[in-house]
């Protein structure tokens, strides 16, 4: 069974111009993690975050979304973000 997608370098080698067309091109998925400060507010600048870890959701490079966790739920928010 042949796969149905290219990398750039892949694409350049078999077609020869161009960028590798989104419906071919494998999507990257990777998340940020990281600790907030103590009185730090959410991204809304006006809340308490629901956990003192931030998550930033990334696809292909561009940051898509994202959310908060604590140490119990980290595990599973990073889970869910990078199942989607």
């Amino acid at each position: 069974m042949s796969r149905k997608w290219y990398t750039q370098r892949e694409w350049d080698r078999v077609v020869g111009w161009g960028k590798v067309p989104k419906e071919y091109r494998k999507m990257s998925k990777h998340v940020e993690i990281s600790l907030m400060g103590k009185d730090e507010l959410s991204i809304d600048g006006q809340s308490r975050p629901a956990g003192n870890i931030e998550i930033r959701e990334f696809e292909d490079g561009e940051w898509m979304g994202g959310g908060y966790a604590t140490y119990d739920n980290l595990v599973e928010r990073v889970k869910e973000a990078l199942e989607e």
